[in-house]
């Protein structure tokens, strides 16, 4: 019958009513597309059926009297009376339940403006309200795009955590039966590096001269293995702020070295061989995922002289001894606190003094080339060290200064520090 076409109340659609005005949609369609084919049909021949005669309703006054039904036709109208039909009885049946439910959604909670909520009737749906729940529909499918790409990264993200609790289980199980192992407090995260990695300074890349340089090197340069000097081009690198530490030590190898002085966890490891730095920087790499190295004797010279913002010091961070270094004249013949004595132009302490520090590569004389990140020969029989310590005079914690042993020495003042690329 007649309907209120003006977009009135747009009344709760439940599932069994949605899948009912879908199927009513259907139905209309098929009615449309059978009175658009055969009226255009009926219009072409001269012999047509007016629609009052089919018991349409009123229609155009100039069409004429029913004239003779082809079969097609009648094939057609039966069709288009049996889809009117089934759009009836679809609309009845569910006009009936939108009645009886109380749990109705007003137009105007769909943003199609104020209605009468008291009616109850469930109106044909016009082609602005079809718009108006296609668009909710589409809005729906968003959130839950949204929702399934949330709850998929999220799982990585648990899975991400998921490995890493598993790594550190691992290394906590491993030292569960070391009565030095690692604390969870060491364990904490902090500045992108766990609580018992070594602290570091960036150092900007550049260009140095590497060797002794008569005048800043405080003698004159009578040593051979010193000479010549060469230009050397470093990339950019972070080093050690302090030497490798006692406690930095115990907390991954599980205590301290057997000759080790003064086992205190703030002073520098000492007694330690190039082989020994070898396997604390292995099992470091292993706990963090990062690569850690010795430095190369030209990036050890490069960051004990300041970088790119060297005064050009004999010693790490000055021309006298006293300010940076502890050697024979001040230590009393022993290690000290780390950090107690000035740092150089980079913030780096005890480049100068305390322990002597491996460097990766073998020894090898000079060569006059210019280098670029040079990383010493490729065998040899002795390592690099650099820096002096506590024992020697003012001469041995010189920058410039080389010495050399196997890698298995091990003395009470050999130490070391690291470096990340």
């Amino acid at each position: 019958g007649n309907v209120d076409d003006t977009r009135d109340a747009l009344k709760p659609v439940s599932a069994a009513q949605r899948a009912a005005i879908d199927s009513a949609v259907a139905a209309a369609d098929t009615v449309q597309a059978h009175l658009t084919a055969h009226t255009s049909d009926t219009l072409s021949n001269p012999h047509r059926v007016t629609a009052a005669q089919l018991g349409l309703g009123s229609v155009d006054n100039t069409r004429d009297a029913l004239k003779p039904v082809s079969t097609a036709q009648r094939l057609a109208i039966d069709s288009a009376k049996a889809a009117a039909d089934t759009v009836q009885a679809h609309l009845t049946a569910h006009l009936s339940d939108t009645l009886s439910n109380p749990h109705r959604v007003t137009a105007a909670q769909l943003g199609l403006g104020n209605v009468d909520d008291t009616r109850d009737t469930l109106k044909p749906v016009s082609k602005f309200q079809r718009a108006a729940i296609d668009s909710a529909k589409a809005a729906a499918d968003t959130v839950q795009a949204h929702l399934t790409a949330a709850i998929a990264a999220l799982q990585a993200e648990i899975t991400a955590l998921q490995t890493n609790i598993a790594t550190l289980q691992a290394h906590v199980s491993d030292t569960t039966s070391n009565p030095h192992r690692v604390t969870a407090a060491q364990l904490a995260p902090g500045e992108g590096q766990l609580a018992i990695e070594p602290k570091m300074v960036f150092v900007q890349g550049g260009t140095f001269t590497m060797g002794c340089v008569s005048g800043r090197d405080g003698d004159s340069c009578s040593r051979s293995s010193e000479l010549p000097a060469h230009d050397v081009t470093l990339s950019s690198f972070k080093i050690g702020k302090y030497e490798v530490t006692q406690g930095e030590w115990k907390a991954m190898m599980g205590g301290y070295p057997n000759s080790s002085l003064n086992k205190n966890d703030n002073y520098p490891v000492n007694d330690v061989s190039w082989d020994d730095a070898q396997a604390y920087i292995d099992s470091l790499n292993k706990l963090t995922g990062k690569n850690y190295r010795l430095p190369t004797e030209a990036e050890w010279e490069y960051a004990a002289r300041g970088g790119i913002s060297s005064n050009g010091y004999q010693f790490s961070g000055s021309d006298i001894i006293e300010d940076v270094a502890w050697y024979s004249g001040n230590s009393n013949r022993t290690t000290h606190h780390v950090g107690t004595k000035a740092a150089n132009e980079l913030g780096i302490y005890d480049m100068s003094g305390n322990v002597w520090e491996w460097c990766s590569d073998w020894y090898d004389a000079y060569s006059s080339d210019a280098a670029t990140n040079p990383q010493g020969p490729g065998s040899g029989t002795t390592h690099l060290l650099r820096g002096g310590c506590w024992s020697p005079d003012a001469t041995f914690s010189r920058v410039a200064y080389r010495v050399h042993y196997t890698s298995s020495s091990h003395f009470t003042h050999f130490g070391f520090r690291v470096v990340l690329p």
